[in-house]
């Protein structure tokens, strides 16, 4: 009887353990989720100050026309880096556009990039950019 119990507990605690670490389903991307994104935008390993990020919703490549679904201004944060952050996002593609200006070369500079979310958590990302 003691073993069935055990087997019965064990059994339990490996199914509750697999679900844990299961991933969330990817259900297209948008707003409405526990998800989050902290963009820095950089030119040559540097952070741009100056950064406007916009993100569109359930896409892997840039929208046709301009219509992006969000956007926001990096804004310097505790720790001294200025971070644009698109909170409350489900699982799903996003892809991020930047654009700011370079004080170093005194030019203006672009940068995109696709992100998947797969879990409710709050996602760090250095977005890579380049001068015009």
């Amino acid at each position: 009887m003691k073993s069935r119990v055990i087997i019965t507990i064990l059994a339990l605690s490996c199914i509750a353990m697999l679900n844990a670490c299961r991933k969330n389903k990817i259900t297209g991307g948008g707003w409405g989720g526990n998800a989050a994104i902290h963009v820095v935008g950089q030119h040559s390993g540097r952070d741009l100050d100056s950064c406007w990020i916009f993100i569109k919703y359930n896409a892997t490549e840039a929208p046709k026309t301009t219509a992006y679904d969000d956007s926001a201004i990096a804004v310097v944060k505790d720790l001294g880096r200025p971070v644009a952050m698109f909170s409350h996002l489900t699982t799903g593609n996003y892809y991020l556009f930047a654009r700011a200006y370079d004080p170093v070369y005194q030019q203006g500079a672009t940068g995109s990039m696709v992100l998947t979310i797969d879990r409710d958590k709050e996602y760090d990302v250095n977005l890579p950019m380049d001068v015009k």
